[in-house]
């Protein structure tokens, strides 16, 4: 099976979702939407990040990047089974492994909106 090249934009494309986090903010700062209004353009944005989410040249292009993050997160998760639970060191290791979780589960192509520190809730999978 050839495999495909990452266009200029796609490139783009990935480097801004691994800066920012945000498949939609990194489908505009790449690509040339031309729709009407604001909220459309929002829209068309969103999609395209989904789909450029679930292209498997990206997917090949995010892959090493997804590797990183699962040892940081799997490095966190071992920092904190030696931490007192109520100690501000859990409370901020708690906080590092929701983000760095939800920044692979968005690279993963399953969520494409901001991975900021909103909730400290952590699912762990293994």
């Amino acid at each position: 099976r050839k495999m495909t090249k990452l266009t200029h934009k796609q490139r783009g494309f990935v480097k801004d979702i691994v800066k920012t986090g945000n498949a939609t903010k990194a489908a505009l700062n790449n690509y040339d939407i031309k729709t009407g209004d604001k909220k459309n353009k929002r829209n068309t944005a969103r999609s395209m990040g989904s789909e450029n989410l679930a292209k498997p040249a990206i997917q090949r292009e995010l892959k090493p990047i997804l590797e990183r993050y699962r040892k940081e997160l799997d490095a966190i998760l071992e920092a904190m089974e030696k931490k007192n639970k109520n100690s501000e060191q859990y409370k901020t290791l708690v906080e590092a492994a929701d983000k760095v979780q939800k920044q692979i589960q968005l690279l993963s192509g399953g969520v494409t909106e901001n991975f900021g520190l909103e909730g400290v809730t952590i699912k762990i999978q293994k």
